[in-house]
């Protein structure tokens, strides 16, 4: 068995013991999808970046060539 396949194995106890904990019993857990289980438990949620960061970020790696042009402020304490 490879490294990855115990891993995941290893996870589904705590995948099981965290649906016990919301309430749901094993025979709802294994129908649940995927999209569902993450809905339920914010797995899907998206990462939240704040807005400065995001400006930084985007100052520094444009998406396209005419933004490119977009002067490339340092970080905040970095020169």
């Amino acid at each position: 068995m490879s490294r990855g396949a115990a891993n995941t194995e290893a996870v589904w106890p705590a995948l099981l013991r965290r649906a016990a904990h919301m309430g749901i019993g094993p025979e709802s857990f294994w129908r649940l999808s995927l999209k569902e289980w993450r809905d339920l438990t914010g797995a899907g949620a998206p990462a939240v970046i704040a807005r400065d960061r995001l400006e930084d970020l985007m100052r520094r790696w444009p998406d396209d060539r005419a933004s490119s042009q977009i002067e490339k402020t340092p970080m905040k304490g970095q020169k």
